[in-house]
Parts: structure tokens; C-alpha cells; sequence
């Protein structure tokens, strides 16, 4: 006859319980103990502010200028529309650069500069950065 033993299972050790966080700039340490008992937290300490954290007036004013920088069509600006159907926006003045996104025809843009065929340009409605060709613009206002 063959007898089998059968093993009986381990108990696993219990983990640890975290029962102190410290941090200090990018490191955190948790402290625990070996058996399983959490050590009891302190706690925290009440935080109050001298001073308002945000500036109404301020904030405000910030953002209006923001709002009327948006849409601002002041003598100077070179807005133009995008004429072709489905045109890359590029990250460089070039074939070569990677696309950044695409805009389709209609769309808005402030031409920023323009260098060998090619346009910089901000996107009104999304603010995006780029280039593309400037055959793929209108025409600038006269």
C-alpha cells in the first residue's frame, strides 16, 4: 500500500501595516510594524492662510484680457482661413516635421510668421501652434 502525505499549507505571514507616512520633498517613507498592529497616526495639523490664496480683482481683470486677447482682431493681426480640404498642421516648416494636427477648410488662424513657403501659425479656437504650407491659407487682407 501507498500512503500519501498531503502537505498541509503555510500560513502566510501577516503584512505589515502602515502606521506612519512621512514625506519630505520627492521621498515618502512608510513606517510599519512587523507583526501587523498599526502603530496609531497622529493627526494632522490644522492648516489656516494669512491671506487670500487668489486675487478677485486680479483674477478678473487676467481674465478679460485673456477673453479680448482671443478674439482680438486689431490692425496687424493676419488672420486668415485654412483653404484646403483636410491639411496637416506641422510642427516644423516642412514635409519632414512631424503633424501635430489637422484643421480643415474654414478654419481660423493668426499667421504669426512666414519663412520659404511655409506659414507659422496659431489656431483661433484651440490656440495650437504650428506650420503648413502657404499655399493651403487665403490670401492675406489688404
Amino acid at each position: 500500500r501507498l500512503a500519501f502525505l498531503q502537505a498541509k499549507p503555510r500560513e502566510k505571514a501577516p503584512l505589515p501595516v502602515a502606521a506612519e507616512v512621512i514625506t519630505g520633498g520627492d521621498d515618502t517613507l512608510v513606517l510599519a510594524s512587523a507583526g501587523g498592529s498599526a502603530l496609531p497616526l497622529p493627526k494632522p495639523n490644522a492648516v489656516t492662510l494669512d491671506q487670500a490664496v487668489i486675487d478677485v480683482a486680479k483674477a478678473e481683470n487676467l481674465t478679460e484680457v485673456a477673453a479680448s486677447a482671443s478674439t482680438n482682431t486689431a490692425f496687424g493681426d493676419d488672420i486668415r482661413e485654412v483653404t484646403g480640404g483636410r491639411v496637416n498642421l506641422r510642427r516644423g516648416p516642412g514635409t519632414n516635421f512631424n503633424a501635430v494636427g489637422r484643421l480643415t477648410r474654414g478654419e481660423q488662424v493668426l499667421v504669426l510668421s512666414e519663412e520659404n513657403g511655409w506659414v507659422k501659425l496659431r489656431v483661433l479656437e484651440t490656440g495650437r501652434i504650428g506650420y503648413m504650407a502657404d499655399f493651403l491659407v487665403s490670401d492675406p487682407a489688404n
